[in-house]
């Protein structure tokens, strides 16, 4: 937050009310302006990260500890294992699901990785992947079309998105949202008409459908599952793609 610029940001307004973080400023300041934030400069920097102002409760991390010589240094070993702790503890007394969009992390050891996602999901965490992106159908045909046809189809447009943004000079940093799409190519339905519009459900219960969904698939609907080599060869080229940008 501190390499966003913008007076106006709401996390300015928290730091002054907060006494805490106002005792620790100065310091971070002192670590931002001298060697940055993960490679990141203060006067290079573009980002725009800040506070949730609909927020009603906090827990910020300072990312401050000081070596053996008592120098100052981030360090986030100390918040990734809380929020891991945490997020144990929750998991296991307390029904829960994680939620993630966006992108993660790949060129920092951080809770913002992939991996962070895995470790959740093998600690039994229902995990739901949501694509911001609005993707085109991949045809109007798609209803007589194979699994094979249909993937093909949906990957050009996938592709030509992100062709796209190359050309204005930036990627498709959003990998989760690949992800999820991807997901849905693999294991969601080819029918691309527009659903009829009903009542909103509450999450839990759209989760609980759909697993009695995939539970109970008919004869016909198996034949628009992917099959292993399909899956596999998604996978490769949405790992090829997420590091083209």
């Amino acid at each position: 937050m501190y390499l966003n610029k913008d007076e106006s940001s709401y996390w300015r307004s928290v730091r002054r009310k907060c006494k805490a973080w106002s005792g620790r400023d100065k310091l971070l300041l002192d670590l931002i302006n001298g060697g940055g934030w993960l490679g990141a400069s203060a006067e290079k920097s573009r980002l725009k990260h800040d506070l949730d102002e609909t927020a009603t409760r906090l827990i910020l991390f300072d990312l401050i500890s000081r070596t053996s010589s008592e120098k100052a240094a981030f360090d986030m070993s100390a918040a990734t294992s809380l929020c891991t702790n945490l997020i144990r503890f929750l998991g296991s007394n307390l029904p829960s699901i994680a939620l993630r969009t966006a992108y993660t992390d790949k060129f920092w050891d951080t809770e913002f990785t992939l991996q962070s996602s895995l470790d959740q999901v093998s600690a039994g965490t229902e995990l739901l992947l949501l694509d911001l992106r609005q993707r085109p159908s991949a045809t109007e045909q798609s209803e007589h079309m194979s699994k094979a046809e249909y993937l093909e189809s949906a990957w050009k447009s996938f592709e030509e998105s992100c062709d796209e943004l190359l050309a204005q000079e930036m990627c498709e940093s959003f990998d989760i949202c690949s992800l999820a799409f991807a997901h849905h190519l693999l294991f969601g339905s080819m029918d691309n008409r527009q659903p009829e519009k009903k009542r909103p459900i509450p999450l839990h219960e759209a989760i609980s459908f759909a697993r009695r969904q995939n539970q109970n698939v008919s004869p016909e609907e198996a034949l628009g599952l992917a099959s292993d080599a399909q899956i596999a060869d998604i996978a490769q080229r949405l790992a090829g793609r997420v590091c083209l940008g």
